[in-house]
Formats: C-alpha cells, structure tokens, sequence
C-alpha cells in the first residue's frame, strides 16, 4: 500500500498509487505521490512518466476519512497543500507525463489528470 515506482521498459518510469480500497489518498500519500513524479522526471534515464493505479479506478480523490478522524483542520489543509504539491509535480515535470486513467477519476484524481500531458 501506498505510492512507489518502477521502469519495467528503458526510459518508462510508472508511478503506481495503491491505496484500497478506492484509491483515496491520505495527506502523506499526496506527498509520497509528489516526490515520487518529480524523481522519475528528474532521473535522466527516464523519457515519459505513467502515472497509474492498482485496484478497480485511478483515483477517488482525497481521503475523506482522514480528515473525519482528525480533530482540527490539520488533515484539511495537509490534503490540500498534499494536493497541490502532486499536481505541481506532474504539471511541472521534465518530461511528458501520461495518465492511465482506468475506472472512477473522482476529486484529486480529476487534477492529476488533468495535470498530465496525456490521458
């Protein structure tokens, strides 16, 4: 569970969020999703990112329950900076991110989507 990365074929790094059971992501796998797309994109062997999922959709956005068990705003405003930080490192990766969008795209999923350079 969680974010990580392969390149199963020379230059295609595919980062892979699997957070079940409907891929909402908590605050710290927004981050993890972050740092994860700008290191593929950063790594000079590497010529297109895949941004995919595990699991039955591609994403439904943020971690609602997260932020229901938290007592504050803390979990509000760490999903949103989280947030911006993965849609900042797709939008603004060196080299052209791709979408393999499959199943639901909800919320947070819709803007890392519509970050990529393909979907």
């Amino acid at each position: 569970m969680g974010v990580s990365t392969s390149v199963p074929e020379e230059g295609v790094a595919f980062v892979t969020v699997d957070f079940p059971p409907v891929n909402a992501l908590p605050v710290r796998g927004w981050y993890e999703l972050a740092a994860a797309v700008r290191a593929a994109g950063a790594d000079p062997s590497v010529r297109c990112v895949v941004l995919t999922a595990e699991g039955r959709g591609f994403n439904a956005g943020v971690d609602i329950k997260e932020m229901q068990r938290a007592d504050g705003p803390e979990a509000l405003i760490g999903a949103n900076r989280g947030c911006y930080e993965a849609f900042a490192a797709v939008y603004e990766c060196e080299v052209p991110v791709v979408a393999a969008v499959h199943g639901f795209c909800l919320g947070g999923g819709i803007g890392l989507a519509g970050n990529a350079d393909a979907i």
